[in-house]
């Protein structure tokens, strides 16, 4: 009997199936397609040939059936299947029927198959072209128009198209967003990859918020393989820790430490799903072991970073081997942040100790990358101890990783530029600056803007690699010639001439690094160094050059200006009541219209394309008013020497100091004349500041001594000062607390004030 009901049961389904309309055949068939069943498939096709009385319908059916048959043979290895693929397509645009759906289906396996053999151009052409066909004919899933999006935008990734990638990953995240179904997934796979994106240009706020959405959806997501959720909350620690943001990053590491703790009693925790690996549960533990080690090697806790190492060792060599290779990556990060944070403590014996065991065990194994990440630790450790030749054997060792590099890297230059330091810092300065030379015409070639000419070395030509990384090569390479031009007088003109090109070039690199980047503690850093090449080599001239100073201080204090307004959007960003989206467009016209008046050597053709640009900011900055009148003005960085003379009545004059790390500089103008003066050692200038306010608070009657050594300083190099009826002074850092108004000139026996 049950026989009799197995049989009958398939009867009246058979029955039922070929009494059914033709398009409820074309349905079920492109649901089995789109599951990749094409063997439920098959036998659906055949049934419905004998409802097609059409050609366009026999078509239609000829089209899925070789699709099927291309599916069947794909996934039993056969990679001449294409052929059938191919007369899929050719029967689909024969039955002159849209067709929608199954186009998306046939199209998206295509452009999937390509990818995997990683043919990624050939992909993007078939995704732009399906594209354009639901342009025309929308599916009539939104699913499929907006996975296209996404996918193309990942595919754009893979090719490198960063802005492109990042257009689509928003484009397809808006559309998520306003779908009728929450995507939760979806939703926090385009937030990680934009987040992912935002990364490579440095645009570390918009980064941040990416992670922390992308780790939003995925905690509501019933996940068993949490290692997509911990990885977004491994690269949301990192990234606030990059951005100074300590307290942020501690909140992010409590959560996760929280949720590392739930999820360990979930029942199958670990276990296999759709988004993960098999048996996930030790990849998971070492993602949340160095995101924890991280945290607690930048906040210099030293023994809690050496306890979670041991842990990540214990997990490495419990776990199987066959998933060791997914956390042993982890374990020489681990080794490495742990050299970094005791060579930052200053305790080298211990930074050393871990770089030297990172490097034993990335050559036992066979992991090239991180023993030249272990061995340039070593030798930037083995330059700050002074122990120069072996650093230099560490630098050409870890050197050999880039052996066949034929095109930029960061990391390479880094090195590079690390060898010639290494090079200098042994006595051999001519060697050093050759080295450098040819360094800088590697870099031209590797860029592909030409023949090399080092006066024509201009931002135009960094602009496409401008980073943090490449700041601090220029920085380092134009310290190179610094020192020899001290080194080596009979060469000081070049040399001085080639270091302050350097200075500027790494001065219009930070103004421009602002207007796609965003602000980071490390640009502290840089905005100091920068300062202070331009203030020595502009002091330094025996003959002082008015044009040239003028250029100088606008820079500086244009760049001080700029630097000080990201700080201010990096805390307050919130506060803010511009839109986004006219922020953005303000930041990218200012870039193009910064490069268009920045061009290369020799080229005329911008002008035209200068004056457009020119109009639209005008009216970008029109529109931002609507919203807040000052934020242009907050946000401007156009600061001339002119605009300030225009400003200055008779008989008044302004100084302006600069406080670096070695020396303070001041510069005088009023009306008719501008000096720029190095001013003295800073160091035991802050000394006496400091000895001054003392004695005033404590009311000490010697104090007249301390304020006419301080007025011989800071006012005497300026001879102008006492025929001016009104100063207005800018002090600088610690001169902020130096009360100039009574500062003693003792041969006149007045106060500054007076």
């Amino acid at each position: 009997m049950r026989k009799l009901v197995i049989i009958g049961i398939f009867v009246l389904n058979y029955t039922f199936s070929i009494s059914q309309p033709f398009e409820t055949f074309i349905l079920k068939i492109d649901s089995l397609l789109e599951k990749e069943q094409q063997e439920s498939a098959l036998p659906l096709i055949a049934n419905a040939s004998k409802l097609a009385k059409q050609p366009a319908e026999k078509k239609r059916l000829e089209s899925r059936k070789y699709f099927a048959q291309w599916i069947k043979e794909t996934q039993a290895g056969n990679d001449t299947a294409t052929r059938l693929l191919t007369t899929a397509i050719q029967s689909l645009a024969q039955s002159k029927n849209p067709d929608p759906d199954f186009k998306a289906i046939l199209f998206t396996q295509q452009y999937h198959y390509e990818a995997y053999k990683g043919n990624w151009a050939k992909s993007l052409e078939i995704a732009l072209q399906l594209q354009h066909a639901q342009e025309k004919n929308p599916p009539t899933k939104q699913r499929r128009t907006i996975d296209l999006v996404y996918d193309i935008g990942y595919i754009h990734d893979r090719l490198g198209n960063i802005s492109q990638s990042i257009e689509n990953y928003e484009h397809s995240l808006a559309m998520y967003e306003s779908a009728s179904k929450p995507y939760e997934n979806d939703r926090a796979l385009a937030h990680n990859n934009l987040a992912s994106k935002y990364s490579l240009i440095e645009r570390f706020d918009k980064t941040i918020f990416h992670y922390t959405q992308a780790v939003k959806w995925w905690t509501k997501v019933v996940l068993k393989d949490k290692s997509y959720l911990v990885t977004a909350y491994n690269n949301l620690v990192y990234y606030l820790l990059e951005y100074g943001d300590y307290p942020g990053a501690g909140k992010w590491i409590e959560a996760l430490n929280k949720g590392y703790e739930d999820w360990r009693n979930e029942p199958n925790f670990g276990t296999k799903n759709t988004l993960g690996n098999a048996n996930a549960t030790y990849k998971i533990r070492a993602l949340h072991l160095i995101a924890n080690l991280r945290y607690c090697a930048s906040t210099e806790q030293s023994a809690l970073a050496q306890n979670y190492l041991d842990s990540l060792r214990n997990t490495y060599l419990t776990c199987p081997i066959d998933q060791r290779k997914a956390i042993q990556n982890h374990l020489l990060n681990a080794h490495y942040l742990l050299g970094g944070m005791f060579e930052k403590t200053k305790n080298t014996i211990a930074a050393k100790q871990y770089f030297e065991a990172g490097l034993a065990l990335a050559q036992n194994l066979e992991d090239p990358l991180n023993v030249m990440l272990m061995q340039s630790g070593i030798a930037n450790l083995l330059n700050t101890t002074g122990q120069h030749e072996t650093a230099l054997q560490y630098t050409n060792a870890s050197l050999s990783y880039f052996a066949n590099q034929n095109k930029y890297n960061s990391s390479h230059y880094s090195l590079l530029i690390l060898k010639a330091m290494s090079m200098q810092n042994m006595g051999s300065h001519q060697q050093a600056v050759a080295f450098t030379e040819a360094m800088l015409k590697r870099l031209m070639k590797e860029l592909n803007v030409g023949s090399y000419d080092f006066d024509s070395l201009t931002i135009s030509n960094l602009s496409q690699i401008n980073s943090r990384s490449v700041l601090r090569f220029t920085l380092n390479a134009a310290m190179v010639f610094r020192q020899a031009s001290t080194a080596m007088p009979a060469s000081k003109k070049e040399y001085t001439r080639k270091a302050l090109h350097l200075y500027y070039l790494a001065a219009d690199m930070f103004a421009l690094y602002y207007q796609k980047s965003s602000y980071t503690p490390q640009l502290d850093q840089f905005q100091k160094e920068i300062t202070e090449g331009l203030l020595y080599f502009n002091t330094s001239q025996q003959n002082q050059d008015t044009k040239a100073i003028s250029k100088a201080v606008e820079i500086i204090i244009n760049n001080s200006n700029q630097h000080l307004w990201r700080q201010f959007q990096a805390k307050y960003a919130n506060r803010l009541t511009v839109p986004e989206s006219l922020v953005e467009r303000h930041r990218k016209l200012k870039a193009s219209l910064y490069l268009f008046q920045h061009p290369m050597k020799g080229d005329t053709s911008t002008a035209g394309s200068t004056q457009k640009i020119a109009k639209e900011l005008a009216d970008c900055e029109k529109e931002i008013a609507k919203y807040d009148r000052f934020f242009v003005q907050q946000a401007s960085y156009d600061f001339t020497i002119a605009s300030i003379r225009k400003l200055l009545p008779h008989n008044q004059a302004v100084i302006q100091y600069f406080v670096t790390d070695s020396a303070v500089y001041g510069v005088y103008i009023d009306e008719d004349a501008m000096v720029l003066k190095n001013l003295g050692n800073a160091a035991k200038l802050q000394i006496e500041v400091s000895k001054y306010r003392y004695q005033i608070s404590t009311i000490d009657p010697n104090y007249q001594g301390a304020a006419s050594s301080i007025y011989q300083s800071l006012i005497t190099p300026f001879a102008k000062v006492p025929g001016q009826n009104r100063l207005l002074i800018v002090p600088d850092r610690w001169l902020e607390m130096l009360p100039f108004e009574a500062l003693y000139h003792q041969k006149a026996g007045k106060f500054l004030v007076q």
